[in-house]
């Protein structure tokens, strides 16, 4: 299986069924991702993550952290 990171700080400018689309391609293609969500929250971004999450993950192979906006040092949440 490959992996893939992904760091999201910014809007996702796409929409939800996009991103269903773009998982279940990636998993058709035996590929597990891991998100890192920051930033402030936008147009329903942490939902559009989980969609795309829930769309490539098998086997509980890929993963997702939301890190809230405000004081937390994002190396601190991933450490943890």
């Amino acid at each position: 299986m490959k992996n893939t990171s992904c760091f999201q700080c910014s809007p996702v400018a796409v929409d939800k069924k996009t991103l269903e689309s773009i998982g279940k391609k990636l998993k058709k293609n035996n590929v597990s991702l891991d998100i890192v969500n920051f930033g402030e929250e936008e147009d329903g971004k942490s939902e559009k993550l989980d969609a795309l999450l829930a769309a490539v993950n098998s086997n509980d192979s890929s993963h997702i952290v939301h890190v809230p906006a405000g004081s937390n040092v994002l190396s601190d949440v991933l450490i943890s």
